[in-house]
């Protein structure tokens, strides 16, 4: 209701400056740039113009602020890995993330990040994932088992499923406990509100006015960061308490030291990369897998791949890590699904001096953004861009691909960390829904991308849950979608 009421009084607004000569000297224009700001406030992803899925490099002015955006494979490389210290995490990235994981690896900077990366890589490396996929597997299990207490064609909210099971799977990896359904929940609903405060546009940072102009919802965020702390903050006084060594995530953290100085991770610190390691092997896989089998379900012919891949490699047993390689289109799946719905759909940067991107002068102190919502989907960089497709993540024709015109997880030096585990957790957790349950969009319900901190699904994604020797009701196979212009 707020954001129609201020859509109708910019449309007056520039209706009458429109009718009037001054029109030309650019009220017209700040009444445009107002209108594009309020509605990605409201949601980022309708900052974009069904042109700018087209173009290479642009530039946007708001007011003050004049943000480059690249979109463009050799740019973003120029950005994220030939001279990324010539770009440090945005102001706007700082305010939005800083007050939930302090100077966790995903914001710090400098020699504080070469160091926190350094003490933390071991913790992610590909040889851990084959002990972190058995808890990844029981957690899976025991979601499949709450859901076998549902009649056939109950509806859930997906969203919220698969939110508690990566919860739980990111507890057992860290904390070698589980978190429990209700503090999982709990988990979710401080993400959830502290997305709805702190993870919208900062309109102040955006247009470049003074930094002192309060932002709105940081109480309530602060709140949300409160749930959050008391969480992570109990688990590891317990752990300090009890001095057990269980070889988890947690351990691993507490007893890194710096390969170069021994230096272990301060109390601070270490809260901050606990609260890294949820937000990304949680929030994210989770929306990754929501739109995952939001994609399967619209896919019929792609959801029957599945599970015959599925069938055929596991045959009815739980997967097991070196099975992951035998299920190449579900790992297509996911890759596919990161695709078109990135989790992190925007990254944002600020030029430490003066710079060229391509022909496009980039002064010191200037705004860089890479969205990946729009470069995922760019019309000359993909064949059928908007179209589910996971083939095309298969084989020779993977090879096609740009590797810097895909960037689900970043590019470059800060590449995320936790990639190998949170596409391991996402493969394992698909297989075991699809050797046992289909699941349909709820008929009518018309589902859009929502940009916050995250790509969700506004509204949540309701399903109907079906047995796989159970036929799902007629009508819901096909569940009505509406893709509209992301700017409208």
């Amino acid at each position: 209701m707020q954001l129609q009421r201020a859509e109708l009084v910019m449309d007056r607004i520039e209706a009458a400056a429109m009718g009037q000569e001054s029109a030309h000297t650019g009220l017209g224009d700040l009444v445009h740039t107002l209108r594009l700001l309020w509605r990605g406030r409201a949601n980022l992803i309708a900052l974009w113009s069904e042109k700018d899925f087209e173009r290479r490099i642009f530039a946007h002015q708001f007011l003050n602020r004049r943000i480059t955006v690249v979109n463009d494979p050799a740019g973003v490389k120029h950005v994220m890995s030939t001279n990324f210290d010539n770009y440090r995490k945005s102001v706007y990235t700082e305010r939005a993330l800083k007050p939930l994981v302090g100077q966790g690896l995903f914001i710090s900077e400098g020699e504080l990040w070469r160091r926190q990366r350094r003490i933390a890589m071991p913790a992610f490396h590909r040889t851990r994932l084959r002990g972190f996929a058995e808890g990844m597997t029981q957690a899976a299990e025991e979601m499949l088992q709450r859901w076998e207490r549902h009649k056939d064609g109950a509806e859930l909210e997906v969203g919220g499923e698969m939110a508690a099971v990566t919860a739980e799977v990111v507890c057992r990896a860290m904390f070698s406990g589980d978190l429990g359904r209700e503090r999982a929940a709990g988990v979710f609903e401080a993400f959830e509100r502290y997305q709805r405060t702190l993870g919208r546009l900062d309109i102040v940072e955006m247009t470049g006015l003074p930094r002192w102009i309060p932002r709105l919802g940081a109480r309530r965020a602060r709140k949300a960061v409160r749930q959050l702390d008391t969480l992570i903050n109990g688990i590891i006084a317990t752990r300090r308490r009890e001095g057990v060594e269980r070889n988890d995530l947690l351990d691993l953290f507490m007893n890194a030291r710096d390969p170069d100085t021994g230096e272990a991770m301060s109390p601070s610190l270490l809260r901050d990369e606990v609260a890294v390691s949820f937000l990304a092997g949680h929030e994210t896989t989770a929306n990754a897998l929501t739109w995952a089998f939001y994609l399967l379900s619209q896919h019929p012919e792609a959801e029957n791949r599945v599970r015959e891949e599925v069938d055929r490699v596991l045959g009815g047993r739980r997967p097991e890590y070196d099975d992951l390689t035998e299920l190449p289109y579900v790992r297509a799946v996911i890759d596919e699904g990161l695709r078109l719905y990135p989790p992190v759909h925007i990254f944002s940067r600020e030029a430490l001096g003066d710079d060229r991107i391509g022909k496009r002068y980039v002064p010191a102190g200037s705004m860089v953004v890479i969205s990946p919502w729009l470069i995922h989907r760019h019309r000359e960089l993909w064949s059928e861009p908007d179209t589910f497709r996971p083939e095309r993540f298969l084989g020779e024709e993977v090879k096609q691909h740009d590797r810097f015109a895909y960037l689900p997880f970043g590019a470059g030096p800060r590449l995320c960390i936790g990639k190998g585990f949170g596409l391991t957790e996402a493969t394992i957790i698909l297989a075991m829904v699809a050797q046992r349950f289909r699941l349909r969009l709820r008929t009518g319900h018309v589902v859009e991308p929502l940009g916050r901190l995250t790509l969700r699904p506004r509204g949540g994604m309701p399903m109907t849950l079906h047995r796989r020797d159970a036929t799902p009701r007629s009508g819901v196979e096909a569940a009505e979608f509406e893709e509209s212009d992301p700017v409208n």
